[in-house]
């Protein structure tokens, strides 16, 4: 933890490693800002395609000056964060609410490419 930081604890369930990937069921159990990204980063498993918490910290800020650039198309195999969440679930005192989401076509391709999965 960094002086004067707060907790925060996410939960990693590694389910496919293939390629130099690994895709992993992740459960962040307190809700810190960017608390995944950290997280990955620190146990060495940075997200695919993260510009800020990725391979080069200079990333983020060409890409906030420039746009998505060659380099950047070259260091990040994918423009966005290979990042899903696949359901939410709220506990309020009115119920529970649980909201679920599809695997999106970019991220389909790029597990189907690089880890070897089937098309869901």
């Amino acid at each position: 933890m960094v002086a004067g930081g707060q907790s925060a604890v996410t939960e990693f369930h590694p389910l496919v490693a293939a390629g130099g990937y690994t895709l992993a069921r992740i459960h962040p159990k307190t809700g810190r800002l960017h608390q995944i990204r950290v997280h990955a980063n620190w146990l060495g498993f940075p997200v695919v395609g993260d510009k800020l918490y990725g391979p080069d910290p200079t990333l983020f800020l060409e890409f906030i000056e420039h746009g998505f650039t060659d380099r950047l198309q070259a260091a990040l195999p994918l423009r966005r964060h290979a990042l899903h969440a696949s359901e939410i679930v709220f506990n309020t005192h009115l119920g529970t609410y649980r909201f679920e989401a599809p695997l999106a076509p970019e991220l389909a391709e790029f597990c189907r490419d690089r880890l070897g999965l089937p098309q869901p």
